[in-house]
């Protein structure tokens, strides 16, 4: 009898765990929002690594007009519509500009370009956990896909040049090797970037983010995770080597301080899509200190 009962209760634990998994179905974790690069623009900011984690610490979160330069940084952003050209206003963080995925669907859906199949198939096998029945049904149901910006124009060529002679180059020449990349927009939402190469197709680096909060002010010490995330940044030369598509913003700082600081600089971004468009945007003039 005690075994019988024994059996009734593993069945009936079994049943409740096979309706426990039955409130349950896969969705996909990303909702792509492809958009094609044909505007850009720059803002000289702030990324100090050192005293905050990993702390994009601007006043306001806008731009500046002077940093010292280890601290300095560009942040490069596109979209397929016009940024504001005032400064005083340009969202260095987290830009106004690229957050469409606000607003309702048929807002978000003037907006999206044709998508590139291979890297939405990519994206689609990213799956999470949603209820569809059960009692707190309401709470879990309506957990949406997190939205994934992601523009459609490769990167042929990229160049940053500056007003002055910095790093012992005349002015007007490339200085993408003294740069390296921090942060990708999909990193600022807490998402590996996915870098797909727009020749093969293939995704050819995944730049995961720091497991830390990156809109921390308060001075903390370096986790691990992110010294390691430090270690291997991408420089600018590197991930144009990798033929990718343009990112929503990239992040970038100097590899080494410039010999010139203290100085006062304007750095233009020029960039020239897989379909020939060339675009270009120079920053607020910022002194480096």
């Amino acid at each position: 009898m005690k075994r019988f009962t024994l059996c009734i209760a593993a069945v009936l634990l079994c049943l409740a765990c096979n309706k426990e998994d039955s409130e349950y179905t896969d969705v996909p974790m990303y909702s792509p929002v492809p958009r094609s690069a044909d505007y850009i623009r720059v803002i000289a900011g702030n990324f100090d690594e050192t005293s905050s984690a990993p702390g994009l610490i601007t006043k306001n979160a806008h731009s500046v007009n002077e940093t010292e330069a280890k601290k300095f940084a560009l942040s490069i952003q596109t979209g397929n519509t016009p940024f504001s050209t005032d400064f005083s206003e340009a969202e260095f963080l987290s830009p106004d500009d690229l957050n469409i995925t606000e607003g309702t669907t048929e807002e978000i859906k003037q907006y999206m370009s044709a998508p590139i199949t291979e890297y939405e198939a990519f994206l689609g096998t990213f799956k999470m956990k949603r209820r569809i029945s059960g009692s707190d049904m309401k709470d879990n149901a309506l957990i949406p896909s997190y939205p994934y910006e992601y523009r459609t124009d490769g990167i042929e060529e990229f160049k940053i040049t500056s007003d002055i002679q910095l790093f012992g180059q005349k002015s007007g020449t490339d200085l993408s090797q003294y740069f390296k990349i921090v942060l990708f927009y999909a990193n600022l939402k807490g998402h590996p970037a996915y870098i797909m190469s727009h020749t093969s197709r293939q995704i050819s680096k995944i730049a995961e983010p720091p497991s830390i909060n990156i809109f921390e002010t308060e001075d903390v010490a370096l986790s691990d995770d992110y010294k390691s995330y430090i270690d291997n940044e991408l420089t600018l030369a590197e991930w144009v080597s990798l033929k990718p598509f343009a990112d929503p913003a990239l992040y970038i700082k100097f590899t080494e301080i410039p010999p010139e600081v203290p100085c006062n600089a304007l750095f233009t971004v020029t960039i020239k899509t897989s379909d020939g468009k060339i675009l270009n945007a120079t920053c607020n003039k910022v002194r480096l200190l």
